[in-house]
């Protein structure tokens, strides 16, 4: 990841005008969202499982009501590569849906998709 990053600032210093601008900005917006490992629920503590679904306005009572509202935010798959979570992976969680990717995954598609305007 950090070969990654290093390599888009390079091409960024090198290019200008308002796709960089642009591009600069998703790369910015990237760096602001958070990352953590996946784990399964069943290796989670009730405090985590709450703060991974403490964007749903549903008050949960039951542990297994926490790991229902986990597993339907958190896919078994990651959406772009649709390989399965395994332990470790290290994932991105989008401010404003929640959604969570690969990080590598999500990093490429927003950066490849940076030059069409579009943002994560």
């Amino acid at each position: 990841v950090q070969q990654l990053w290093s390599r888009l600032a390079t091409a960024l210093q090198s290019d200008s005008g308002p796709s960089s601008n642009h591009f600069n900005a998703v790369l910015q917006r990237l760096r602001t969202m958070p990352t953590d490992k996946w784990k399964p629920a069943a290796d989670m503590s009730v405090r985590e499982l709450r703060e991974f679904v403490r964007s749903s306005k549903t008050t949960f009572v039951e542990r297994s009501e926490l790991e229902t509202a986990y597993a339907e935010a958190c896919d078994d798959v990651c959406p772009i590569c649709t390989e399965a979570w395994v332990p470790g992976d290290i994932y991105r969680r989008l401010d404003r849906c929640g959604h969570v990717f690969h990080l590598e995954c999500i990093d490429r598609w927003a950066m490849t998709s940076a030059d069409k305007g579009r943002e994560p």
